[in-house]
């Protein structure tokens, strides 16, 4: 089983991997739900709660985009871009 600071590095990565192109919607939003879950054990029930919102509403934009077979609009990026600030504020205080 991976450390609670490994499992920090892996999503950290994904995260930057994301950002710069390396990894699409599809990959984060799967991915970063399975790090969240491994995590579980090592965060507050508060603090998990908050971050699988974040995971759950980039899987909302994910499944949309998929379902319209589309590319993600300029609102939806903003969004997306937000929860995982937001995701990495919640997990860099834990």
């Amino acid at each position: 089983m991976k450390t609670n600071q490994l499992l920090s590095e892996e999503l950290h990565r994904l995260i930057v991997s994301y950002h710069d192109g390396s990894s699409d919607l599809a990959h984060l939003s799967q991915r970063t739900e399975t790090l969240i879950e491994a995590m579980r054990p090592h965060l507050l029930a508060d603090t998990f709660l908050k971050a699988m919102n974040c995971v759950y509403l980039i899987e909302d934009i994910n499944a949309l985009v998929m379902d319209e077979n589309r590319q993600i609009t300029a609102v939806e990026r903003h969004d997306i871009h937000a929860q995982l600030s937001i995701l990495e504020n919640l997990l860099a205080a834990k």
